[in-house]
């Protein structure tokens, strides 16, 4: 069977959830395919079908764990359907499935009308997320790291930046000597500000339904650094003639529901960095080398690389 899943596939696997009363919508194939289906209870739901060489069982299991303590702490986040088994994960073939509640609200996009309004509701949301997550009493639930030798280290998690065929040698050279750069700036944190984070709060990844902003795709969740989190949250407008407004109503909102935090939101420079270079390495590896999605990344890390080293 190809990689891109087609409905029959998807009705078929419903059955773990008893079924669904409609032909399943395919709403996206990315890292996943993720369908809309109307269940035979009448709960609307998005359900995902992990692509093979996606994360294994036990992965996808604490993700929606996290997931569902999040959503019972009052975090606007997907809230896991458990199959009629009380499962959260159900195999179907040779894919791992899963379902959550549907939420009926657009991406954010940061060309709307007041995006410092946006901005400040996400620093909000961020702080919100954050501290409900601290606030957690699961028993220990393995999740990946995202320390500094998962993002800039040797063998980055995602993959090494160097190796973006899009880079000449100059470019390549200028992108290490910023990932030297970082690593020290990094490793001189006293104390960093650490606990679950998002880890993807690109703007497909949070939705605005008119009162709430809600994250969804906790793919990527694990424990890192906060400031990772606000500085993914901006690496997307770095060409914004008012990125620095934009960035001032992150903080602003974020320090408002977290107050004293304000040794992670100083930070964001350094992890906008982080994020460019991440995804510069991340992309080498899912797309093939002529896909303008190279070069973009690419780009992305040498515009985050400049604005950090000129201060």
């Amino acid at each position: 069977m190809s990689d891109l899943i087609d409905s029959d596939f998807a009705r078929a696997a419903t059955s773990a959830w008893g079924h669904c009363v409609s032909e399943p919508r395919l709403v996206a194939h990315r890292e996943n395919t993720v369908f809309d289906v109307l269940l035979s209870n009448g709960t609307r739901a998005a359900m995902r079908i992990h692509r093979r060489d996606s994360l294994d069982l036990a992965d996808i299991e604490t993700e929606l764990i996290w997931s569902e303590a999040l959503s019972d702490a009052g975090t606007p986040c997907p809230r896991p359907i458990r199959t009629v088994d009380g499962a959260l994960v159900a195999r179907w073939s040779d894919r791992l499935v899963t379902m959550v509640r549907w939420i009926d609200a657009p991406p954010v996009s940061h060309s709307q009308a007041d995006p410092l309004s946006l901005m400040y509701r996400l620093g909000s949301c961020l702080a919100a997320f954050h501290m409900a997550a601290d606030g957690l009493s699961l028993c220990p639930v393995p999740r990946r790291t995202w320390k500094s030798p998962d993002l800039i280290g040797g063998t980055p998690r995602w993959g090494g930046f160097w190796e973006n065929s899009t880079l000449d040698k100059s470019e390549r050279s200028f992108l290490l000597e910023a990932r030297n750069r970082a690593r020290t700036d990094l490793g001189a944190i006293s104390h960093p500000d650490v606990g679950l984070i998002h880890a993807d709060t690109l703007r497909e990844n949070v939705l605005d339904d008119g009162r709430q902003l809600w994250l969804i795709d906790f793919d990527d969740s694990g424990w890192g650094y906060r400031g990772y989190d606000l500085g993914t949250a901006l690496v997307q407008m770095l060409d914004s003639p008012n990125l620095s407004d934009r960035r001032s109503a992150l903080v602003e909102g974020y320090l408002a529901r977290r107050p004293g935090a304000d040794g992670t939101v100083e930070k964001i420079p350094l992890f906008i960095l982080i994020r460019g270079l991440v995804t510069a390495g991340w992309i080498v590896s899912r797309a093939p080398r002529d896909d303008p999605r190279q070069r973009l990344y690419a780009e992305r890390a040498l515009a985050a690389a400049r604005l950090y080293l000129s201060g």
